[in-house]
């Protein structure tokens, strides 16, 4: 997954691709992004916090995630990334 914006990892490791999390077994995952999103709130962790709780089969707390993300990255990110969530979300609703 491409993130088109220069973003500041908010976590005690370095900033992981999506792709080191995606795959990992679900509950391993949920530890790892609770365990960031102490470390830090930010568009890019929310976001990381959607897909995951989407892919534990979570929506609503994935739900929750995302529009956190999208309200987080207006003037702080590209407006294509933002826009970009704004369409995932309503895709996401819609199921």
């Amino acid at each position: 997954v491409h993130h088109p914006c220069q973003c500041r990892w908010q976590s005690p490791g370095p900033p992981p691709d999506l792709g080191a999390v995606e795959g990992l077994e679900p509950q391993l995952a949920l530890a790892w992004i609770e365990k960031s999103l102490k470390a830090g709130d930010s568009f890019w962790n929310h976001e990381t916090a959607a897909r995951i709780y989407k892919d534990a089969k979570r929506l609503p707390e994935a739900l929750v995630h995302i529009q956190k993300a999208i309200d987080l990255s207006k003037d702080k990110a590209p407006k294509e990334y933002t826009e970009n969530l704004e369409k995932e979300i309503a895709a996401w609703k819609k199921g």
